[in-house]
């Protein structure tokens, strides 16, 4: 493993730990504060909700921490965004102590205008220590890491959002004329030389050994004949309407294209034929209600993992006995530690490549393992742009491990 540069961290009051396994960086945040106990007297653990109240989650801090484990206050995202009552129960602690501030999941404050980074950068100076936790330096954009930044060192950059956007990420229309903001690997190397100063760790290995699978269907007659016809009335009855709107309207129209059903249904035969599990995403609730009357589903045994189930119920389903899960975007679910779920396929596609990577996440199991991804794709226009687009964001990442791998601008 390698060493911690714990002088970055009390030269700089913050610091970064970047490690995609969630047991890393537990132990890196708890060795962290051990080193630097004598300056601290609280430490204030802000985590994703599902991680608040998760027993396991706690417990792994728990026996890494020991005695230190009753000066951890858990606070979630949520709360601090939704709720005034933990915000003002956060801020009443700040007084006369020295905190230690951890953000486990910091990727949840890329977004300079939610009300969660507002708060958190309000109480940044108040802070004794300011500690980032998170899997990866960014999901979609550069841009992620400016609001993170601005909380851990806020001088690191010393930008304003615009002006930050403007040099690093300046505008382009791509092929399908859509104008968008995407930088290039030199303005990359750039923002993560500035980073540099706070990454008191770094580790972007995994447990995970991926077998990747890519199909593209294509519509018959009929169903071309449909999703033309739907578009014109869409378009005609709604000219004003929004793009995301548009994309999630006509999306639907071929998401359950014949080929890709007929391929799903393949797909599950053979799982239950190896004797083992698989985890489905979908974008939308109305597909697994044509999943299950379709008939798709009849020789399996599933659940279904949406925010309107019970998740405890479902994942213990899944662990005994039952051998397909589907489940929605978004849906915050608990890892997955069974040596059996060794598939994963994405039913429908998102534009949202954090979903997809969060998806992945679930499988970080302590133990090395082979996952088959299968990723379907239709063969329409606004695919083929969804594509592009999380190409793009898998790029910008890639490259990015890549110099954080250049021993010359991160020297761990």
């Amino acid at each position: 493993m390698q060493k911690i540069k714990y002088k970055k961290l009390t030269k700089n009051s913050g610091g970064i730990v970047w490690a995609k396994r969630s047991n890393v960086r537990i132990d890196i945040a708890v060795r962290i504060l051990k080193y630097t106990r004598e300056n601290w007297d609280l430490v204030v653990w802000i985590c994703g909700a599902g991680y608040v109240d998760n027993t396991e989650y706690r417990n792994k801090i728990m026996k890494k921490s020991s005695s230190i484990y009753k000066k951890i206050k858990f606070f979630s995202y949520e709360d601090i965004s939704l709720t005034d009552e933990s915000y003002i129960k956060m801020f009443d602690l700040l007084y006369g102590k020295r905190i230690f501030c951890i953000m486990d999941g910091s990727l949840n404050i890329k977004n300079m205008f939610s009300a969660r980074t507002k708060r958190m950068i309000l109480l940044r100076n108040k802070f004794k220590y300011r500690l980032l936790l998170s899997e990866l330096p960014i999901y979609r954009a550069i841009r992620d890491i400016y609001a993170q930044m601005m909380f851990v060192g806020q001088n690191a950059i010393n930008k304003t959002e615009t002006q930050f956007l403007q040099q690093y990420m300046p505008y382009y229309t791509d092929d399908f004329e859509v104008q968008k903001r995407w930088s290039v690997p030199k303005s990359e190397k750039k923002v993560i030389q500035q980073v540099k100063p706070y990454v008191v760790f770094c580790d972007f290995s995994d447990n995970l050994k991926i077998n990747h699978y890519d199909y593209t269907f294509r519509l018959n007659d009929a169903e071309k004949k449909v999703y033309k016809e739907d578009k014109i009335n869409f378009l005609n009855n709604y000219p004003h309407a929004e793009y995301l709107k548009i994309i999630q309207r006509f999306q639907y129209y071929y998401t359950i294209c014949k080929e890709k059903v007929d391929k799903l249904r393949i797909l599950l035969n053979q799982v239950k034929c190896n004797n083992e599990k698989v985890v489905i995403y979908l974008k939308y609730l109305s597909e697994v209600k044509f999943l299950r009357e379709s008939g798709v589903l009849k020789n399996h045994k599933f659940v279904i993992m949406t925010g309107m189930n019970d998740k405890k119920r479902a994942v213990n389903m899944f662990e005994n006995g039952y051998n397909v899960m589907i489940c929605t975007y978004k849906v915050d679910i608990p890892k997955l530690f069974l040596k059996e779920c060794c598939n994963l396929i994405y039913f429908s596609q998102t534009f949202d490549y954090k979903d997809k990577i969060y998806a992945l996440s679930r499988f970080d199991n302590d133990e090395k393992m082979v996952l088959n991804v299968y990723d379907f794709w239709v063969n329409t226009r606004l695919e083929n742009l969804i594509k592009d687009n999380l190409k793009r964001k898998k790029a910008v990442l890639q490259n990015i491990f890549k110099i954080m791998s250049n021993k010359e601008v991160c020297d761990l």
